[in-house]
C-alpha cells in the first residue's frame, strides 16, 4: 500500500496534463524508482525517519474506455462537453506517520470529482475513510512540450488547499501527545504549491522512459507543526514502461 500511495502522491502530476487522444484500451507496466526527500521528525513507520527516503514502485496504466487505472487513482470520464471533459476519481492521500507515543496517522481513501480543460485540471476530493475528514482541492496548469516523435517535456504549476481537518489530522499534536519537546498544535487549513517538469522519452512505439522531477512548499502551517522539520518536499522518480496494449 505504501507503493501505492508513493506512486499515487508523486505521479499525480502526469495525469494532470493535457494528452493527446489515445485508444479506447491500453495496458502497460514497467519497473520504477522514488527518491523523496522527508520532512517530518521520528517518523517510526517501515524506517522512514531518513534524510531521503527511496522505494521501488510499478509504472501501471490501464484503459478500459472511461475508466482509467494509474498513478493518479481510479477515474471515469464522464461525458465530455465542448472541450470540458468532468470526471470522478477515488485515489488514496495523505500519508503515514507514526510519531514517537503519538498515534498513528494513515493514508486514506479519497472520492471526488474535476474537470480537465487544455493546460487546466481543477479536482475536489475528500476522505471517504473518516480517518481526517478532510478534503483536497487541487489546481494544476500545464503546458505540452514535443520534440520530434520521441521527446515531450511538460511542465506544471499546481495549487493545492487542504482544509483544516487535514492538517490536523496529519500535523496536529492531541494534548495526550504532548512531551517537553513537543506542544498541543492544531492545524489550520493551508495551500500548497508545487512546481514538476516531466520528461519523457520514446525508444521505440512500446518502450519509454519516464523522469520527474517535482518541488512542493506546503505553508507555514505545516511549518509551525512541532512534527514537521520543514514545508518543502522534493522528489524524483524515474521509470521505464511497456505497452502490452
Amino acid at each position: 500500500m505504501k507503493k501505492i500511495l508513493i506512486l499515487s502522491l508523486i505521479l499525480s502530476c502526469k495525469t494532470v496534463f493535457a494528452q493527446p487522444k489515445r485508444k479506447a484500451f491500453a495496458f502497460s507496466i514497467g519497473p520504477g524508482v522514488v527518491a523523496k526527500t522527508n520532512n517530518r521528525h521520528d517518523n517510526q513507520y517501515d524506517k522512514s525517519d531518513k534524510p531521503t527516503n527511496i522505494s521501488f514502485i510499478p509504472f501501471v496504466r490501464l484503459k478500459l474506455g472511461p475508466i482509467s487505472l494509474n498513478g493518479g487513482g481510479i477515474s471515469l470520464n464522464l461525458a465530455r462537453v465542448s472541450f470540458v471533459s468532468p470526471y470522478l476519481i477515488l485515489k488514496r492521500a495523505g500519508h503515514k506517520y507514526y510519531g514517537i507515543d503519538m498515534d498513528k496517522r494513515k493514508g486514506s481513501w479519497f472520492f471526488g470529482g474535476g474537470i480537465r480543460v487544455p493546460f487546466l485540471k481543477a479536482e475536489f476530493i475528500k476522505d471517504i475513510q473518516s480517518r481526517s475528514e478532510g478534503s483536497i482541492t487541487n489546481l494544476d496548469l500545464s503546458k505540452r512540450m514535443s520534440f520530434g516523435k520521441t521527446i515531450t517535456i511538460i511542465p506544471g504549476l499546481g495549487f493545492s488547499f487542504r482544509n483544516s481537518q487535514y492538517n490536523n489530522y496529519y500535523y496536529g499534536v492531541r494534548s495526550h501527545e504532548v512531551t517537553s519537546s513537543r506542544s498541543v498544535y492544531m492545524a489550520d487549513s493551508s495551500w500548497a504549491y508545487s512546481l514538476s517538469v516531466l520528461g519523457s522519452y520514446k525508444f521505440s512505439d512500446k518502450l519509454s522512459s519516464t523522469v520527474i522531477i517535482k518541488h512542493t512548499t506546503l505553508g507555514d502551517e505545516i511549518t509551525d507543526s512541532p512534527t514537521t522539520r520543514t514545508d518543502k518536499e522534493q522528489s524524483l522518480i524515474l521509470g521505464l514502461s511497456y505497452d502490452i496494449l
